[in-house]
């Protein structure tokens, strides 16, 4: 479960400072154009999270919120020579399932990832691997159980085979190609069948009602 760390602190104050150093500021000026398709991508990761989240919890989420929360965390997470990210919906469903809500879990996880950035891998190499590969098993298996049992009655047969099909791309190929497989079966499926429904909607000769 625990790879090959340096001793030590994984972070220090020069990490960000070096990145600043010794960046090419002439490349980044070049790919800045990218930079928004960064900012959109993490915006609408944002948003699909929340909506997600909402279905996993059943619970309303305030989009709003989540946005502003995603965008400071990424700021602070940047300046500190960080990675973007958004919200993490296993970490979510499973504390949502055991009854953990309150915000001491999200304190509890942000000063264990502290103390590995500060005081080095010591500080949960004598955390029991299994609990952590037995947890890791069980979101697996819930999602699992929701995205491929329980919606087996509540979805459509094209539905449920997109679905499927997306879980094994995923599984077996790799998660990008799983997502243009599901991408590109829903358009397809869209296309059928809106080109089911009627072209003529009401019709009339001037001296009835519609029809």
């Amino acid at each position: 479960m625990l790879g090959a760390f340096p001793e030590g602190g994984i972070w220090s104050p020069d990490t960000p400072l070096d990145a600043i150093r010794f960046a090419s500021w002439k490349n980044l000026l070049l790919e800045a154009p990218k930079f928004l398709i960064i900012f959109l991508l993490v915006m609408i990761s944002a948003l699909m999270d929340a909506s997600s989240l909402e279905l996993a919890i059943k619970q309303d989420i305030d989009p709003n919120r989540e946005l502003k929360a995603a965008g400071l965390s990424n700021m602070l997470c940047g300046v500190l020579g960080g990675f973007l990210g958004t919200a993490s919906i296993s970490a979510t469903k499973i504390n949502a399932n055991l009854g953990a809500h309150f915000r001491y879990v999200g304190l509890v996880a942000t000063l264990v990832i502290l103390a590995v950035l500060f005081v080095g891998v010591d500080a949960i190499v004598y955390m029991p691997k299994f609990t952590v590969a037995g947890l890791l098993f069980y979101i697996g298996i819930e999602f699992m159980r929701e995205r491929l049992v329980d919606t087996w009655q509540r979805v459509s047969p094209t539905d449920y085979l997109t679905i499927a099909v997306v879980f094994l791309m995923v599984a077996g190929v790799g998660f990008m190609e799983g997502f243009i497989t599901g991408l590109a079966m829903g358009l397809v499926f869209f296309i059928a069948a809106y080109s089911r429904l009627p072209v003529v909607k009401f019709i009339s000769d001037g001296t009835s009602p519609f029809q």
